[in-house]
Order: C-alpha cells, then structure tokens, then sequence
C-alpha cells in the first residue's frame, strides 16, 4: 500500500509500514485463531490463566466457533478489496466482541470490577502508546476499527433478533465499510455500486504500470479527506458513498498517479464531496498552487511536482492526483462520460 499511501497523505517515505504494522500488533494483540492450521493462540506472560485470559479465550474460541459452521475462509472474496474485507472483518470480529462481553457479564461481580480496571489501564496505556502517535494515519486510524464498530453493527442486530440473526446474517454479509457505519444501510440492502476505469496505464504510455487498485469505500475516505480538512467535514462528504474504484499507476522515474472515480448515492452527495475535496486543496496548497480550470464542477490545479484534478458530473465525481499538468490532463481526457452502475 506504500505507493497508494504516498500519494493520498496517508504516509511519509520514511515509513516501513509492514514494520509498524508488525509493531502494533506485537503490541496490542493478545490472543489469535488461525483460519489455516485451526489453531488458538493466546499472548500472556506466565503459565497462569487469568480472568483477562479468559476473556480473550472466550473471544477467539468464537472464531473457531464461527469458522467450523461457516467456513470464515470461504467467505472472503477473491477481489483485492480493502474496504470489502475490512467490512467483513467487522462483522466477523463484532460477532465474537458480543460473546466475549456475554461472558464478561457471566462473572462475579468483583471479578468484573477487577476487569474493567484491567481494561481501563490497557486502553490507557494503548493510546498513549509512542508506537500508534508515530503511525502512519492509514495504520493509526483503520488499526481496531473493526473491533468497535464491528461490535456497534452487531450488536443492533442481536437486539433486533438475538443471535439467530446473527447466524442467519453470515448467509448475507456486510459488503462495504458503510454498511457497518450506518446499520440502515445493511438492513435496506443498499450494497455497493459497481464503479469501474478504463485502461489509463494505455493512455500513459509504456513508462506506467499499474502499482495498486481497489476500492476506496466510506471509511477510506473519510480518513483521506481529514487529512486536510475537519472530522466533521470529511465525516460529512464521505457520507452517501455509493462506491468507487481507484487505482494508483507509477513510472520509470517512480512518479505516482493515483485516479478516485466515486458514485454517490445522490447528486447532493456528490456536491458534498467536492465542496470538501475544494476545502482540502486549500488547504493542503497553503493556497499557492494555480487554479488552471475554474468552472462551477470543475477544477485544476497545478503546484510544484503536482496536478490535481476534480470533477463532478451528476452523482459521480473524480479525483486525479499525478506529477505534473501534462499527465493529469492525459488521464482525465480518458474521462468524456462517467459511467457506472448497481451491483446487487
């Protein structure tokens, strides 16, 4: 994801991001069940099972739980889908958070009191953590993502319809990170909109080849847009995904290119998005890059070692961040009609 985080804001060069991942996990991870061997693995020091253990125990027991009735590899799509497969993660590890809390609320009432200080010191101690202040955004801010929001979607359905529906949603999954924000949005079964690109690494020329490519979602892009601008704001301009797709290209001379073609739920939708995407070039400029197109749904700007385009057409908007002028023009005259449609 190195090249896709470079040109999104979401890291720095100096970041080894398999490292750092590997660093938080060490670090926040207690426990673990491997969908390969059908192992469970708790993380402690000492031989002694205590009641924080246990908690951990009740968790991954789940997943082993989940795994042998539903088969949790079989449930992953083949499709290099970041948001698909964080939605899904959700779900799966929202489910156990559940049971996990379930069992927590089966204990003495002193062995919970003793639990809940545990806990409080751990989170304390997680988010003053030197390791997770350092990180990268694209880690710091999708890290446990699942785990609270997970457990939120989840439980809304436990309270709906107990834990058989539950069991009866893994026959009908979440698909996208949207669907785990805005329950409603599972429940009416608005599901992703099929977006896709034509061939830009052909429009380029043989010097660009394709680096990375996947979908965006709600989550994503919320994270991408505050990066220059307020949580409120991003918060709001990624609300009404309908879906996307992006894919990031890199030359000989290791330029990166990255197109975002977004389908919004409606046309305010997408009107949100480039109001936002207009705040976020303001303020990531520092307001000195030239304004090359003006119109009232599109815009160009060109700084030094960058062009940025953004255009809005009816529900859809695109966002084109490349090297130079030249490139990003290239790319964008790929772009006469946007045109996508629903999968269901």
């Amino acid at each position: 994801m190195k090249d896709f985080c470079l040109i999104l804001d979401l890291c720095t060069e100096a970041d080894d991001l398999l490292n750092e991942f590997q660093n938080i996990t060490g670090e926040r991870v207690a426990g673990y069940y491997n969908l390969n061997d059908k192992t469970l693995t708790i993380i402690k020091d000492g031989d002694t099972f205590e009641a924080q253990d246990w908690l951990t125990y009740a968790h991954e027991y789940t997943h082993a739980l989940q795994d042998d009735r539903f088969d949790l590899s079989s449930m992953e799509s083949e499709e290099d889908n970041f948001d698909a497969s964080k939605a899904l993660t959700a779900f799966i590890e929202g489910d156990a958070q559940l049971v996990e809390y379930l069992f927590y609320e089966t204990l003495p009432t002193q062995q919970q009191t003793d639990l809940s200080i545990i806990r409080d010191e751990i989170f304390e101690e997680f988010s003053e953590s030197a390791l997770m202040a350092d990180a990268p955004r694209i880690l710091s801010e999708t890290f446990g993502w699942e785990y609270a929001n997970g457990l939120g979607f989840i439980f809304r359905m436990y309270l709906e319809g107990g834990f058989d529906a539950v069991n009866t949603a893994y026959e009908n999954p979440p698909l996208s990170t949207e669907q785990i924000l805005h329950f409603d949005k599972y429940l009416s079964g608005d599901a992703p909109h099929a977006v896709s690109l034509p061939d830009l690494g052909a429009a380029l020329g043989d010097t660009w080849q394709e680096s990375d490519t996947g979908v965006m979602g709600e989550l994503l892009t919320g994270i991408y847009l505050g990066t220059f601008t307020s949580e409120d704001t991003a918060e709001l301009a990624s609300e009404g995904w309908g879906g996307d797709r992006y894919i990031v290209l890199k030359d000989d001379q290791d330029r990166r290119l990255a197109t975002m073609l977004y389908s919004w739920d409606s046309e305010q939708d997408a009107a949100e998005f480039f109001q936002a995407y207009l705040e976020f070039v303001e303020v990531k400029s520092e307001g000195l890059w030239n304004v090359i197109t003006f119109d009232f749904n599109e815009r160009m700007w060109q700084g030094q070692d960058i062009g940025v385009y953004l255009r809005a057409t009816g529900s859809e908007t695109l966002v084109i961040v490349g090297p130079d002028e030249e490139t990003v023009r290239a790319v964008a005259s790929e772009f006469p009609l946007l045109d996508t449609e629903p999968s269901r």
